[in-house]
C-alpha cells in the first residue's frame, strides 16, 4: 500500500529565499505607496501613488531598485536556504557549507541596513536632480531617504529573523564550532528608538511641506507667478473654498494612520522578541527553583547577547545541578549496597 507524504511547505525548494524576495518587494511597494500619497483630495492622491510605479521614466528606476534590492538579499542567504534544505532532508551537511552559512547569518543585518539605505537614498537623488528644489529641500530630502531606508531596513530585519529563526537554531545550538556575531540588545533597542523618532519628525515634515505645496501650486495657478510673495494668499484660498481644506486633511490622515500601521508593525514585532527572551529566562529560572526543569535540555543560545549572556549562566547552573544530582544518586545508590 502506497502512503502519500505531505511535506512541510518550508521544505519546498527555495521557500525560504521565495518568502523573504516577495516580503522585500511588497514591503517597499507599501512604503514607497504611501510616501507618495499626497494630493488635493484621494483621488489624486491615488493617481500620485501609481504615478511613482507607472507611467513615467523614473518609474522605471524605483521598479529597478525594489527589484535589485529583493535579488541580492535573496541571493545571499542562498546557502543558509541550502543548509534549511540540507537539515531539514536529514543529510550529511559539509563544514565548509555550516561556516558559510554562519558568516551569511551575522553579517545579514548589516547588509540589509546598507542595501535599504542606498536604495532610498539614490532613488531620492534621481528624483531631486529631475526636479528644482531649494539646497533646504534637497538637504532634507537626502536626510529622510537614510532615516527611511534605515526605518525599512530594521522591519525587514526583525521579519527576516522570525523566518528563519528555526534555521539558525539548528545552525548555531548543533554546532559549537560557531557562535553568533555580538550585537548588544540595548544597541539594539537605542537604534529601533532612534529611527522611529527620526522618522516620525521627518515624515512630519515631509507631510506639511506637502500639504503647504499643494497650496503654493493653486495660487500659482490661480494668479500667476507674480503673487506667490504673499504667502497668506495660500490661506486665503482655502478660506475662500478654492482648496477644499477637509479633503485635503483627510489625504493626509490617511497617510499618517499608514506610518503609524508601519511603526506598529516594528514595535510589535520587537516587543514580541524581548516578551519571549525574557519569558525563557523566567521559566528557566522558575524551573530550576521548584526542580520541575529537565536537567538533561539546556536552552538554546540563538543570539548573542545580553540575554545570551543569561542562557550561558542558567545553563551552568543547570549543569551544576545535574552533576549534584548524579553525584547524590551514586552516594545513594552506594548506601544502598552497603546496606544490602
Amino acid at each position: 500500500m502506497k502512503h502519500k507524504i505531505k511535506l512541510d511547505k518550508q521544505c519546498t525548494k527555495n521557500f525560504l529565499l521565495k518568502r523573504i524576495f516577495f516580503m522585500i518587494l511588497v514591503l517597499n511597494i507599501l512604503i514607497i505607496f504611501f510616501m507618495e500619497f499626497s494630493g488635493k483630495d484621494m483621488k489624486e492622491a491615488f493617481q500620485n501613488s501609481i504615478h511613482i510605479f507607472f507611467g513615467n521614466d523614473f518609474s522605471v528606476i524605483v521598479w529597478g531598485l525594489l527589484i535589485i534590492a529583493s535579488c541580492i538579499t535573496a541571493f545571499y542567504i542562498k546557502p543558509i536556504q541550502k543548509f534549511h534544505d540540507l537539515f531539514n532532508r536529514g543529510e550529511k551537511i559539509d563544514s565548509k557549507l555550516i561556516k558559510k552559512a554562519a558568516k551569511r547569518f551575522n553579517n545579514l543585518e548589516i547588509l540589509i541596513i546598507i542595501i535599504s539605505i542606498f536604495a532610498y537614498f539614490a532613488g531620492t537623488m534621481l528624483e531631486l536632480s529631475e526636479k528644482q528644489f531649494y539646497k533646504l529641500f534637497s538637504i532634507f530630502g537626502i536626510l529622510d531617504a537614510i532615516f527611511t531606508g534605515t526605518f525599512v531596513a530594521l522591519i525587514l530585519i526583525l521579519n527576516i529573523n522570525a523566518i528563519l529563526f528555526n534555521t539558525k537554531k539548528n545552525l548555531f545550538a548543533g554546532n559549537k564550532d560557531i557562535k553568533p556575531r555580538y550585537v548588544s540588545f540595548y544597541a539594539k533597542l537605542s537604534l529601533i528608538m532612534a529611527t522611529i523618532i527620526l522618522f516620525m519628525i521627518f515624515k512630519m515634515f515631509d507631510v506639511l511641506f506637502d500639504f503647504y505645496e499643494i497650496g503654493f501650486n493653486k495660487l500659482l495657478e490661480a494668479t500667476g507667478p507674480n503673487v506667490i510673495d504673499d504667502k497668506s494668499s495660500i490661506f486665503h484660498m482655502m478660506d475662500t473654498g478654492y482648496i477644499d481644506i477637509s479633503k485635503a486633511v483627510g489625504v493626509y490622515l490617511v497617510r499618517v494612520f499608514a506610518m503609524f500601521v508601519f511603526i506598529m508593525q516594528l514595535v510589535n514585532r520587537f516587543k514580541k522578541i524581548m516578551k519571549n527572551q525574557i519569558n525563557t529566562v523566567s521559566q528557566s529560572l522558575k524551573g530550576l527553583n521548584a526542580g520541575t526543569i529537565n536537567l538533561n535540555h539546556h536552552i538554546d543560545i540563538v543570539d548573542n547577547d545580553e540575554f545570551g549572556d543569561m542562557y550561558k549562566e542558567i545553563n551552568t547552573l543547570i549543569d551544576k545541578q545535574r552533576s549534584a544530582l548524579e553525584t547524590s544518586e551514586m552516594q545513594y545508590e552506594y548506601i544502598i549496597d552497603r546496606i544490602a
